[in-house]
């Protein structure tokens, strides 16, 4: 025995089914292109961040080139006479033409300070190279002023004791 409102009953089960089908797909549709969007998303963060990564690197290095560059320019010039200065001075212009190598390598815009830096360190040398030629010709003078005022005295003893001639 069948019902009197098997169509209507029959219909609204085939619609349900129908709808549910619908739901189902459009929820699977919605999760595949959430899967997609999402991978996309973390490929390109990875991409920024292995970016960044390395930009830190290098500024971690740089960081390192201008510590030890700026303890080795510490050392010209200290007086210490352990230290043989003009072997230092050619390691620190070395290290120094280096980091400047480096930084040329390097994006402009991830370095701005660095380059700062650069600048300021090869003045910096510059100076130092400066203060050094300046004690070696004082040197040279020094030891040119003690030898002219040995052979005055020499000259002022013979006149004194009559041998001048």
């Amino acid at each position: 025995m069948k019902a009197m409102n098997n169509r209507v009953v029959t219909m609204s089960v085939v619609r349900f089914s129908i709808f549910l089908i619908m739901s189902a797909g459009l929820a699977i549709g919605i999760y595949s292109s959430f899967v997609k969007t999402s991978a996309v998303e973390m490929r390109k963060l990875t991409e920024i961040s292995s970016r960044y990564d390395k930009i830190r690197m290098q500024q971690v290095l740089l960081t390192e080139s201008v510590d030890s560059l700026y303890h080795y320019a510490m050392l010209l010039n200290s007086g210490d006479i352990y230290i043989n200065q003009s072997a230092l001075f050619t390691m620190v212009s070395v290290k120094s033409i280096r980091f400047n190598e480096e930084i040329e390598t390097m994006n402009n815009d991830d370095i701005p300070v660095y380059k700062k830096l650069g600048v300021k360190l090869d003045n910096l040398l510059q100076l130092k190279d400066s203060i050094r030629q300046s004690n070696i010709n004082l040197e040279v003078l020094r030891d040119e002023y003690v030898r002219c005022m040995n052979k005055n005295k020499d000259m002022n003893r013979k006149l004194f004791n009559g041998r001048a001639y």
